[in-house]
């Protein structure tokens, strides 16, 4: 049963319904020039963008027709008309989710989802949640467009500035070395004014989180503030090594 958690599975992203204990989100603020300026930094080749905008919208359990008249005027926005809706229903949850690849290169992803409240549990109140995903490839000319369609569509329900991610893809032919990987990343620290936070290192995956004040959005993990992750993975089937440069964090597989 989708009770304690909201799947958002357009980017692997797991977001609680009511934020995991340890993780708080702070600040609102543009973070698309420090990721875009850290990723040219890097040198790497784009491959895809990712925008991403979430935010609960009110404290009802919609109704499955209420939920899709929301779906129609959010796809009117972003520009999906005529997108197929996919309705689920079960026992104290609703949800609807669309998704297309319409003309100007942005694949879009939308989802709400409305959990009704149980009283005396932990989820008491009644509450829906949206979530926006957008995609273009092997560019990022796109990025402030999709990021100011994102925050039209929250406005229809009075909230203009939703949790926003963006995370940037790129390539490097063939298989990094581990000081070139780690060079990479202090060029991309030192451009964002960037402290590094904590950092995994496994075989030819690297993962570094950091934190820059040239960010106001951040995640606190434990008492350490983030909003800055970059990874590393080397793919063999096409023998390139995969750079993610994400803010606040990086979702999903990668």
């Amino acid at each position: 049963m989708k009770r304690l958690l909201l799947i958002f599975i357009f980017t692997g992203i797991v977001i609680s319904s009511r934020l995991a204990p340890g993780i708080t989100v702070a600040g609102k603020a543009n973070l698309e020039d420090v990721v875009n300026n850290a990723f040219l930094t890097s040198g790497a080749e784009t491959y895809e963008l990712n925008v991403q905008g979430w935010a609960q919208i009110n404290n009802k359990y919609l109704t499955s027709q209420e939920l899709n008249d929301a779906l129609r005027d959010i796809c009117r926005v972003i520009g999906l008309d005529g997108a197929v809706p996919i309705l689920t229903v079960e026992r104290d949850f609703r949800g609807i989710s669309a998704g297309g690849s319409p003309s100007q290169g942005i694949s879009w992803q939308v989802s709400l989802q409305s959990l009704a409240g149980i009283p005396g549990t932990a989820n008491p109140r009644d509450e829906t949640y949206l979530i926006i995903n957008g995609t273009q490839l092997h560019s990022v000319s796109r990025l402030l467009d999709m990021k100011e369609k994102i925050r039209k569509a929250f406005q229809l329900f009075g909230s203009s500035e939703p949790n926003l991610s963006v995370i940037i893809t790129g390539t490097f032919p063939g298989k990094l070395s581990t000081e070139e990987k780690q060079a990479i990343i202090r060029r991309i620290f030192r451009t964002a004014g960037a402290v590094w936070v904590e950092g995994v290192v496994d075989g030819d995956f690297i993962s570094v989180t950091g934190y820059t004040p040239l960010i106001k959005d951040y995640l606190l993990s434990g008492d350490k503030k983030v909003n800055l992750n970059i990874a590393f993975r080397y793919h063999n089937i096409d023998q390139k090594t995969y750079i993610y440069i994400g803010s606040p964090l990086l979702g999903g597989e990668y």
